[in-house]
């Protein structure tokens, strides 16, 4: 099943759902509409400050694009996770870039997986952050994904869960973020899209270089770019050693339950 919003259009016009459940439905759209827009606050005053899900700072220059959105899962949870794979696709700039819209892809769909795992009548949130390439710029996206297991049969029905979507795209400010760091975070990006192929990691590696030197070069002062520019390659056994550490799921992931609003669902 597909957008919240349209399961309760279809309950709202059909005389065999009774008030009481589309009162209900309609009061899980409200719970989803608030967790987005307080998702979308927080992910909004972080970019302000560089701030991330963990220790790092990843200053940004820009908001690009925003994605927010109210799901409603039943028995089959591919829908959701299909629905952010294309998301994800359509928020990638560059088209060839196809092994980092699934490595993006994965890692969303693991952690939104985890939270559809929880108990009924139970809520639970988790939001993760990734930086990677997207030519000619790099990039740093911001995900959060709430849900709601519905415990009323009479609701089950028609939603076995709610999930609150949010995702943004930002410019990052390349001048304020080494080149280590950016691959440190590249990197389970990168795992998951070429882990199992060395060949692929040490071109998508030696692209990324590329990609944040030029970005960088075009921001820096002229004298700190020339510098930049004739600066030594980076060390690739190096660079390979830094994305092989990565290949568990990042701890970029933050997630942790909500307490359960008033509702009877």
């Amino acid at each position: 099943m597909g957008k919240l919003r349209d399961v309760i259009a279809s309950a709202d016009s059909s005389q065999k759902v009774t008030a009481e459940v589309r009162e209900s439905l309609h009061m899980l759209m409200d719970l989803c509409e608030d967790q987005q827009k307080l998702f979308q606050n927080e992910i909004v005053m972080d970019l302000k400050t560089g701030k991330t899900t963990d220790d790092m700072t990843v200053p940004i220059t820009k908001i690009i694009g925003s994605y927010s959105e109210a799901h409603c899962v039943v028995s089959d949870k591919s829908d959701i996770l299909k629905r952010v794979g294309e998301v994800v696709k359509t928020m990638v700039s560059d088209p060839s870039a196809e092994g980092i819209t699934t490595g993006i892809a994965t890692l969303a769909n693991d952690a939104l997986t985890a939270i559809l795992g929880i108990g009924e009548g139970s809520e639970q949130k988790t939001q993760l952050y990734m930086v990677t390439p997207d030519y000619p710029a790099i990039v740093r996206y911001d995900l959060a994904f709430w849900s709601r297991k519905i415990s009323a049969q009479s609701i089950k029905t028609y939603c076995e869960s709610a999930i609150a979507c949010v995702v943004y795209k930002s410019a990052v400010d390349v001048t304020k973020l080494t080149f280590n760091d950016f691959l440190a975070l590249y990197a389970p990006v990168l795992n998951r899209a070429y882990g199992s192929d060395p060949a692929n990691l040490e071109e998508m590696i030696t692209k990324a270089e590329a990609t944040y030197k030029r970005f960088r070069a075009s921001l820096l002062p002229s004298n700190d770019a020339l510098a930049d520019a004739d600066s030594t390659p980076v060390d690739m056994a190096n660079a390979k050693k830094i994305v092989s550490v990565h290949k568990a799921l990042p701890g970029v992931i933050r997630s942790k339950p909500v307490k359960a609003a008033v509702g009877n669902f």
